[in-house]
């Protein structure tokens, strides 16, 4: 039975380090290793097979003797390099007893044996089942060497010592002998919570002795034992998954989330279609519909209801191209007067009498900003001179789980700097935000270093006054969208003065 274990890790070992090289090497640029939990520490206990010259043929818990069980505890920790694998070091206690079953052997024994080892961990399902994310349930494999310490005494059916290792004839405890050990197992475990899981686990241990069983037989097999064993382990750190798991990469998240937006934006965008489609069919479909211009567009939806015969226009009746515009004068007052001046002609100018120097879009209607009756002008602000209370500006985001800020967004921080150097004695709301993934506590600190981060560059890298702005940490209570993250891993600029 220990040999085909034995065979049968070493060779699921072999084939999934094969597999997960090739992985590793295809991600390695795209994984960030310092955003999940990987530490974690471990408590296993079990019972305990010995196979060796006294043994017998029933196993768990066929070897407990006189009401003795083989008990087996062993307290661990453990460090996953990424998804697929890890270190391990075990510290395991065991209180082997046995009772050969073989005709005339009057003999049975009891060893103590103490073994440290390091162990090489494979997660084999996280490799075999890579794009299953978030798993509660999967397989392991080890193996690994160290060191065992032992001492173990035999007695006949009355009470006789018959031999010994590490005990004087008086069957007291003296020294252990030590020696190398090897192990191979396999393990399976279910996640209870992110930082919780339970596993059982199978391992056998290989040792180079022959005296485990305090009887050594010239030509026999040399000493080992297995043990079947149930644990909790519990990952430490403030991440809210940990890598056993396979949680979902960052750079795989964002395209889902991507691909996410896009979908619905292909959604909205057909709806809108089909919205349009119906208000022009309707619009087109009305009896002896007008069209005073006669250039081919009812006056119902008509933006320039006066267009000059011949010109070429649009859907909406605006003029793509005059008739003959190399004739046509710019001061043309019937064509392109402009009295208001703000760059949109008369003839689709929906406010012909914008204040000067107003911002208007392309059919001359006014873009408010903050307070009512307030435009911008240049870096400034006009009626009323000066800057209005729920006035806002782009704002920056985030990666997943992260406060740095890269270059795109920097350039964000810029256009505040240069409001506020235009407008002294403006003061600034800097908010905040995270998406819903995580715990209310986690996502309340990670907006909160947002804040900090994005007002250590105003502070640090252009000289304002830390005074002139206030903080707020929302965390995960003001979500743009519930379907695209992105877009809630942000901060928001408000001017409150």
């Amino acid at each position: 039975m220990r040999k085909i274990i034995v065979i049968f890790v070493v060779s699921m070992l072999s084939l999934t380090f094969v597999d997960a090289q090739s992985i590793v090497y295809q991600n390695k640029d795209s994984l960030d290793m310092s955003i999940h939990n990987r530490f974690y520490l471990s408590l296993y206990g079990g019972l305990a097979q010995f196979y060796g010259d006294v043994s017998s043929d029933v196993y768990f818990p066929g070897t407990s003797m006189k009401g003795k069980i083989p008990w087996v505890i062993s307290p661990r920790i453990g460090w996953d390099f990424n998804s697929r694998f890890g270190l391990r070091a075990d510290w395991t206690m065991n209180s082997v007893w046995g009772k050969s079953n073989k005709p005339n052997q009057d003999r049975y024994f009891h060893a103590s044996i103490y073994d440290l080892q390091g162990y090489f961990v494979v997660n084999m399902t996280n490799i075999i089942f890579p794009y299953k994310f978030d798993k509660r349930w999967n397989m392991t494999a080890y193996m690994g060497a160290g060191w065992m310490f032992y001492n173990s005494i035999a007695w006949d059916s009355n009470e006789n010592i018959l031999e010994s290792t590490g005990y004087d004839a008086n069957g007291d405890r003296t020294k252990r002998a030590t020696n190398r050990i090897w192990s191979v197992g396999l393990s399976g475990a279910y996640r209870l919570t992110n930082h919780l899981d339970l596993t059982l686990e199978l391992k056998m241990n290989n040792s180079p002795v022959d005296d485990l069983d305090a009887w050594s037989v010239v030509l026999s097999e040399l000493d080992n034992y297995s043990s079947v064993l149930v644990g909790v382990n519990y990952y430490l750190g403030t991440k809210e998954k940990a890598w056993k798991w396979n949680p979902i990469e960052p750079l795989v998240e964002e395209m889902i989330d991507s691909l996410e937006s896009y979908d619905k934006q292909l959604v909205d965008l057909g709806n809108d279609v089909k919205d349009l489609k119906a208000c022009c069919e309707t619009t087109s479909s009305l009896p002896n519909s007008p069209d005073e211009d006669a250039d081919g567009v009812p006056d119902t939806r008509d933006l320039e209801p006066k267009t000059p015969k011949g010109n070429t226009v649009n859907w909406q009746g605006v003029t793509i191209m005059p008739n003959n515009p190399t004739k046509v004068p710019l001061n043309n007052p019937t064509d392109f007067a402009d009295d208001d001046n703000d760059g949109v002609p008369n003839i689709r100018d929906i406010e012909p009498n914008t204040p000067s120097n107003t911002m208007v879009n392309w059919q001359g209607v006014t873009i408010p900003v903050g307070g009512s009756g307030s435009t911008v002008v240049g870096g400034g602000v006009v009626g009323g001179g000066s800057p209005k209370v729920g006035m806002y500006f782009n704002s920056v985001y985030f990666p997943f789980d992260q406060s740095t800020i890269d270059q795109v967004n920097y350039q964000e921080i810029i256009k505040v700097v240069m409001y506020l150097r235009a407008n002294p004695g403006t003061r600034i709301k800097i908010s905040g935000n995270t998406d819903e993934r995580g715990t209310n506590n986690y996502n309340d600190a990670l907006s909160d270093r947002r804040v900090k981060a994005v007002k250590k560059v105003l502070l640090e890298d252009f000289g304002f006054d830390e005074t002139i702005f206030d903080e707020e940490a929302l965390g995960e209570t003001k979500l743009f969208s519930q379907n695209t993250h992105w877009v809630n891993r942000r901060v928001d600029f408000f001017i409150v003065k």
